[in-house]
């Protein structure tokens, strides 16, 4: 399966992606404010793999997705969710540094976080962010 397809993919799960820039985690597209909104059409889609057929995949995190995702990276944030009594059973998956752990969003605002509750590596992705997603 080619990135198109897994991007295909991701909107039909009814969530909004945009094009990284390859091998990056820096967005292709100059302003990606609108897809914080709205989920693009697949006609955006096709279009953005057509021009970048190596950009790799990003799902915004808030209420046009409707997720929100814990970002464990390193054995700090790892721990201290041990600590805490662990997670719900949610989709999780591997990233190079940790873990990204996908939730449903809750309504309301939920705010981006870094170092969330003062813990080094346990970041918090909510309206106005994204993640990397697999393949990429």
């Amino acid at each position: 399966m080619d990135m198109l397809q897994h991007a295909i993919r991701y909107l039909q799960y009814g969530f909004s992606i945009i094009p990284l820039r390859p091998n990056e985690k820096k967005p292709l597209l100059s302003s990606w404010t609108t897809y914080q909104q709205r989920q693009p059409t697949e006609e955006e889609v096709r279009g953005w793999w057509e021009k970048w057929p190596n950009a790799n995949i990003a799902i915004v995190t808030g209420r046009t997705s409707g997720l929100a995702v814990l970002d464990l990276d390193g054995q700090e944030a790892l721990e201290f969710v041990k600590v805490q009594g662990g997670l719900p059973p949610t989709p999780c998956v591997k990233t190079g540094k940790g873990w990204h752990v996908y939730l449903a969003h809750p309504g309301g605002c939920v705010a981006n976080a870094v170092a969330l509750g003062g813990v080094k590596g346990l970041d918090l992705r909510g309206d106005g962010g994204y993640v990397v997603a697999p393949p990429s």
